[in-house]
């Protein structure tokens, strides 16, 4: 490592100044590194450090990786100066981890002669700057026979990369725990080149071939809705299937949960939990549903009590309430009318349906029970009434007006004469 420092007064260089160099490494229950130096700076008022970081024979990542402080100290102009500087030291790359899924990308670690097998890799690059680098994943078995190798080649940004990789278990694999070695080198080895950092390993155990099972998941009736789970499962897997309790149809149709039916035994909740220690079929069973909406005419006189939806045929019987000011008069059901009078009425849920309560308002008025379109009627005839007034009282008055202006006049004859002698009516 080379440190170096500059001495400056008012921005010229100061020549021929010491400094002192501490460097500390990080903090650790091993072994606190400490590196002090000194040297005088030159007429650029330039000077350097150098030294190599320890590598202690035990524990040695534990105390020296980490972030380390560099602290330059000088004297100018009778004062104390100081600056500082830290540094990160560990592999330039690294594998940090390595994770084995399944086809599926489900964490595993068992796995079955033949099985995908996919590696998630965890790449750290502490440089600034992005790293290229060859990733060689290799695998033994049980007796130490290669069963897997991969390389790829590829340039890494600073900070950490995932990378997926699959691959698959032969077949001819001896069974029980097989070891995981992924290496990340400067280039390929077959060109020399040499590892960032050592070796990551892991441990997989791989198993004979197992007894697997198909569970069939099915839908009465088929068209409502799917349900996933149906497939293929190692045996004495524990497969939970998840229906919904309601799916949404036609307008004023829904459907909704009724059971389960994993081969003949009848499970009443929405969730199931299937052992596949056979075959196994598992339907779920569903009821149609109709809205019935129940209303009034005229609209919101009163509510009626039972809208909402019922199961398919069923029978469902809805009250008409008595409203004040109002007298019932018949229900009809989808505008079809039933039984004038009878304020009962028992509605078939063989489809969506819409019963409505018709009534008449019976409000009294000086003791008179008026029909209830009377009231529609009385507001513009009072307005009418009003607009006649309005304008018999402005024909009045202008009437008034014209008689005083002609009393208030004069006019007066006059007797003249024509040429020829004969009198005539002159108006002044």
């Amino acid at each position: 490592v080379i440190l170096y420092a500059r001495v400056t007064y008012n921005e010229c260089p100061v020549g021929n100044q010491l400094v002192a160099f501490q460097v500390n490494g990080p903090a650790n229950g091993f072994y606190n590194i400490i590196v002090v130096r000194t040297n005088f700076t030159d007429e650029n008022g330039l000077t350097q450090i150098s030294f190599r970081i320890p590598w202690p024979y035990e524990n040695a990542e534990q105390i020296v990786f980490g972030e380390w402080i560099a602290v330059a100290t000088t004297s100018i102009a009778g004062k104390l100066v100081m600056d500082t500087l830290t540094f990160k030291v560990g592999w330039i790359l690294s594998i940090s981890d390595v994770v084995t899924l399944n086809a599926d990308f489900i964490p595993q670690t068992h796995f079955i002669k033949g099985e995908d097998i996919v590696f998630n890799l965890t790449i750290e690059n502490i440089a600034l700057t992005n790293k290229s680098a060859t990733i060689i994943i290799n695998a033994q078995d049980a007796l130490n026979h290669p069963i897997m190798h991969t390389e790829f080649s590829k340039d890494f940004q600073p900070g950490k990369t995932n990378l997926y990789v699959s691959s698959q278990v032969p077949t001819e694999t001896v069974t029980g725990n097989a070891t995981i070695s992924v290496c990340i080198y400067t280039s390929p080895p077959d060109i020399g080149g040499v590892p960032y950092s050592p070796a990551f390993l892991s441990e997989i155990e791989i198993t004979g071939a197992i007894e697997r099972y198909y569970l069939s998941v099915k839908v009465e009736p088929p068209y409502v809705t799917s349900i996933f789970g149906e497939g293929w499962y190692n045996k004495g897997a524990n497969v939970l299937l998840n229906a919904p309790e309601y799916v949404p149809g036609p307008s004023g149709v829904r459907y909704k949960f009724n059971r389960w039916d994993v081969d003949g035994t009848i499970e009443y909740g929405n969730s199931v939990t299937v052992v596949m220690n056979t075959n196994h079929t598992a339907t779920a069973y569903y009821i149609i549903q109709y809205y019935l909406t129940a209303k009034t005419d005229p609209a919101e006189v009163a509510t009626i009590e039972g809208e909402g939806w019922y199961d398919q045929y069923v029978n469902v019987t809805l009250t008409a309430p008595t409203v004040e000011g109002y007298e019932f008069k018949y229900w009809d059901v989808d505008g079809v009318p039933i039984s004038e009078g009878v304020d009962v009425v028992t509605v078939y849920m063989d489809e969506p349906h819409t019963a409505t309560a018709h009534y008449k308002c019976t409000l009294p008025i000086w003791g008179w029970m008026l029909p209830w379109w009377f009231y529609w009627l009385l507001l513009p005839i009072l307005a009418l009434i009003i607009a006649l007034l309005i304008f018999w009282l402005y024909r009045r008055k202008k009437r008034k007006k014209a008689q005083e202006a002609f009393q208030k006049g004069w006019t007066a004859w006059y007797y003249g004469y024509d040429l020829r002698g004969g009198k005539r009516k002159i108006l002044k």
